[in-house]
């Protein structure tokens, strides 16, 4: 890797902790004002399951949740490569489609 490039996935990679380090800020200042997160309750291992249904658990409990568009907001900008769930979507999964799906044909 060059020095350029090295340089700036270190960059890359010190944006992405201090988003982080301020998502999981935000978290504990809601928790400390009563609010549920669901992500960090006692069912937290649904939104790092690849089991389907753990994931549709996992993005209907974020829907409710207080922290939903800073947590979108940092799941877009730094876990798009990732698995898990972050913010109702499944990380490598959901993303828009690049191309268009071929029509379906007609039984006949």
């Amino acid at each position: 890797m060059s020095g350029r490039a090295s340089g700036s996935k270190q960059a890359a990679d010190l944006a992405r902790a201090e988003a982080h380090a301020q998502l999981l800020e935000h978290l504990a200042w809601l928790e400390e004002d009563g609010r549920q997160i669901p992500c960090r309750g006692p069912r937290k291992d649904l939104w790092i399951s690849d089991h389907p249904a753990s994931h549709r658990q996992a993005s209907k409990a974020c829907q409710a949740c207080p922290a939903l568009a800073h947590c979108a907001a940092y799941a877009s900008e730094h876990e798009t490569h990732r698995a898990g769930t972050w913010a109702g979507l499944k990380g490598k999964t959901e993303r828009p489609p690049t191309k268009t799906p071929a029509p379906r044909r007609n039984a006949a």
